[in-house]
């Protein structure tokens, strides 16, 4: 959807192509994991009402929307396998933008894929751990930059230079 033809209170979601590859191999995984924070943090009983809202919690039954089936689809579509693939989930506040990642990461982990959300640091900086285990990963890799508006400008590019530069098959 094009953000001019979303209408307020809705999601929308815009997709560019960028040449090279993303992904992840077998050693470089564990490493990829690691620095990046999960799409999925399980229940243990243990939370307070404010982190059960969160989305990574899952605490509520979800609601797909059909953007969720389309960036599956868009994230697993081998056409153009040698392609960083960029897409821009866009909303006002509140309307489950990171949950629709959320629910993103978690379907692409039932097919193998690597799955993740960016850490922020001091200031929306990116660690310097996670350029170098993106750089250093190969096969199939969805990293989430939440907030993205709030991060670093040149740590984006970074995070896009890196995952074209990365090693092996995979996007």
């Amino acid at each position: 959807a094009d953000a001019a033809q979303v209408p307020p209170g809705h999601l929308g979601v815009t997709n560019e192509h960028h040449g090279g590859p993303i992904g992840e191999p077998s050693a470089a995984v564990e490493t990829l994991t690691a620095v990046l924070n999960p799409v999925e943090v399980q229940l243990d009983g243990s939370e307070s009402l404010t982190q059960l809202v969160r989305p990574t919690r899952r605490a509520v039954p979800y609601q797909a929307p059909a953007h969720l089936e389309w960036l599956v689809n868009w994230a697993t579509d081998r056409d153009n396998d040698d392609a960083v693939k960029v897409a821009v989930v866009h909303g006002a506040g509140g309307t489950g933008k990171t949950r629709l990642c959320v629910e993103l990461g978690v379907a692409l982990t039932e097919g193998s894929w690597v799955t993740g959300f960016v850490p922020r640091g001091i200031q929306g900086s990116v660690d310097e751990a996670v350029f170098a285990a993106l750089e250093r990963s190969s096969g199939d890799t969805l990293v989430v930059v939440d907030y993205a508006d709030g991060r670093n400008t040149d740590d984006l590019l970074r995070l896009l230079a890196a995952a074209r530069s990365h090693s092996g098959e995979g996007r």
